[in-house]
């Protein structure tokens, strides 16, 4: 197994298999009791959005280490398995009073605002 050391990839560039970059590394995620790599926390490039992922301490997203492919001078991600991830995530959606989505009242006959019909 090749060896790399942590700090030469800090900051090295992440891309999808399809060509698309995605940002930076930023820093690992490690399981404590074996030592193994669960998640790379990414730092965004510009423009580039990842809804869904998990996110660290600092709100960056965090890419599960299943889906990186290889390392080497580039980070490279499956897309196909970081869509997948994306997806497991349960998106929560705020929810909203029952009078706040209910259409308004129409006015009874004869109260202001009301056009006289014709």
């Amino acid at each position: 197994m090749a060896q790399i050391s942590g700090n030469r990839l800090r900051g090295i560039g992440i891309l999808t298999d399809k060509g698309v970059q995605i940002g930076q590394l930023r820093d690992f995620m490690i399981d404590e009791n074996n030592g193994k790599v669960l998640a790379l926390s990414v730092k965004l490039a510009k423009g580039v959005t990842l809804q869904g992922l998990q996110k660290d301490e600092s709100g960056s997203p965090l890419i599960p280490f299943s889906a990186v492919l290889a390392m080497r001078d580039y980070i490279v991600v499956n897309e196909r398995a970081l869509a997948i991830q994306m997806a497991k995530v349960p998106q929560t959606l705020p929810v909203q009073p029952a009078a706040a989505v209910a259409p308004p009242p129409k006015p009874a006959e004869g109260q202001p605002g009301e056009q006289p019909k014709q």
